[in-house]
């Protein structure tokens, strides 16, 4: 199986993310929309990223810009109760249904960077998001958000984390190889 990472957070990580395992790792621009005026940001030509927001209502009406040649990845746990929001979870559940490449992105650096009970509370919110997603049929794409290599982990380091937030081993090789796979080959036109 081949493995991704779409969402490094510096393009200089790329070669050691290759050789820990991965077939793919691209670093991709971050955008953060504050107000509807800043989705036109995200009818720029950019190939894939990453859009996040603190309005759950922002990041539903951005999935209506995921276009044939890119990716939407969609950074929910910049929304506060992120984990709740049913309506996030439908909206890119159905934008994903009408043939739309985009997906919901889980940084597992957020994981590495928190401790005590914040990462704890990361692990139940992020748990009880996924199981809304599983649920309502929505895809997620696990990422590193790495800043640097000591955050990069292997494909097998990242499997044990995924299944820590209550996926399955397949769930979460899933959520590294095949979804994201899937969305790479719909920007090359396949």
């Amino acid at each position: 199986m081949n493995f991704f990472d779409l969402g490094l957070g510096d393009s200089k990580l790329e070669q050691k993310a290759l050789s820990l395992g991965y077939s793919s790792a691209i670093a991709s621009p971050k955008i953060f929309v504050s107000s509807k005026s800043g989705l036109h940001k995200l009818s720029l030509k950019q190939k894939i990223f990453s859009v996040s927001s603190s309005s759950s209502d922002l990041l539903r009406r951005a999935s209506d810009f995921a276009g044939e040649n890119s990716v939407l990845l969609f950074d929910a746990f910049s929304v506060p109760h992120f984990f709740k929001d049913d309506g996030l979870v439908r909206s890119v559940s159905e934008a994903a249904g009408e043939g739309k490449a985009v997906a919901f992105e889980i940084p597992y650096a957020y994981f590495l960077r928190n401790s005590f009970v914040y990462r704890a509370r990361f692990v139940s919110n992020t748990r009880d998001f996924l199981k809304k997603c599983l649920k309502l049929g929505a895809p997620y794409a696990i990422t590193s958000g790495a800043r640097d290599e000591f955050e990069l982990k292997s494909p097998r380091e990242v499997t044990a984390i995924a299944q820590l937030w209550g996926l399955s081993a397949e769930q979460a090789r899933r959520a590294i190889g095949s979804v994201p796979e899937k969305m790479v080959s719909a920007l090359e036109g396949e």
